[in-house]
């Protein structure tokens, strides 16, 4: 009786332990099939069935999951998932192994996985593929010096909401002569608001500065794991985005700025997201470009478990 009770107990503690590892939902799943479990006057060997019966249920959530994180990926890149099987204490910060490799191009019919294949999670730019084997492949991750990426600042509609706010403002304080004094403080304001209007001037999709990214090496050789270096950062040329801007424009980089791929690197499709903007150096004396400081935009590059491997350019 002792030994059935002991048994019945370890069951319980672990059942709870499950119970508070998951959302609102799954746990009352599981609530109800704990009060099944205990209810039951049946064997040893039912209750051992049911436990594994909610170990499956719990893997099939977490599967779920990744599949919901990962969906809209598969629709708009042909991907193949893989999963980070190695990672060496001794280049961390520059490679990890995943579980895909030539058998999986074979399977496929198509070489989705090569030399520098891009390796992603989300639209977030994790690395690329280094080297092939028959079932598994290294990825050299974006925190490595040696990968450089071309990317662009891309401050999404900001600067277009501006300037359609500033000229609203403009019109209404055209019709509004009741609020200025004379007309004196009238043009001062409507001259204040043409100036903000110059520094919020938008190019077509508010894409501005361009430049590279890498990985970041202390002096002590060490990798730094959660920071970019960014070099050569100007507009000195117009693209199809618009007219050049002036180095020392205000608004050409700031703190916060997201960093994409231009695809000109010959690797990275456009668009993908590579970092955020933490630090930009001060322009020096004669320079004809910004530095910078980014952290990456895959946040769980120190705990990758899942990614997807585009098939290369």
């Amino acid at each position: 009786m002792d030994k059935k009770f002991g048994s019945t107990l370890l069951i319980f503690s672990f059942l709870l332990f499950l119970i508070v590892q998951i959302p609102f939902v799954r746990e009352m799943r599981l609530r109800a099939k704990v009060q099944t479990l205990f209810s039951s006057s049946d064997s040893d060997e039912d209750s051992t069935l049911e436990l594994l019966s909610l170990e499956n249920l719990l893997l099939k959530d977490e599967l779920d999951a990744i599949r919901n994180q990962l969906h809209y990926e598969q629709k708009e890149w042909e991907a193949i998932q893989g999963r980070v099987i190695y990672r060496e204490n001794i280049s961390f910060g520059s490679f990890v192994w995943i579980d895909r490799g030539e058998s999986d191009n074979r399977r496929l019919g198509s070489t989705l996985i090569a030399k520098k294949s891009p390796v992603v999670l989300g639209k977030g730019v994790v690395g690329v593929v280094e080297e092939v084997l028959e079932k598994k492949s290294l990825v050299r991750l974006i925190t490595d010096p040696k990968l450089q990426i071309s990317v662009r600042v891309d401050r999404g509609k900001k600067g277009i909401y501006l300037k359609e706010r500033l000229m609203e403002l403009a019109s209404l304080l055209e019709k509004e002569k009741s609020l200025f004094k004379n007309d004196s403080q009238k043009t001062l304001t409507m001259e204040l608001i043409r100036a903000l209007l110059e520094k919020a001037r938008p190019l077509k999709g508010a894409l501005l500065a361009k430049g590279v990214i890498q990985g970041v090496k202390d002096p002590s050789w060490r990798l730094t794991h959660h920071t970019l270096s960014g070099y050569g950062f100007n507009y000195d040329f117009a693209d199809e985005e618009g007219g050049p801007f002036d180095l020392r424009t205000e608004h050409l980089i700031q703190v916060g700025d997201l960093l994409v791929t231009t695809g000109l690197d010959g690797v990275f499709p456009r668009g993908l997201e590579v970092g955020v903007v933490t630090q930009i150096d001060p322009l020096k004396e004669g320079g004809y470009a910004y530095g910078l400081k980014a952290s990456p935009a895959v946040h769980e590059l120190q705990f990758l478990d899942h990614v997807q491997i585009l098939p290369p350019l």
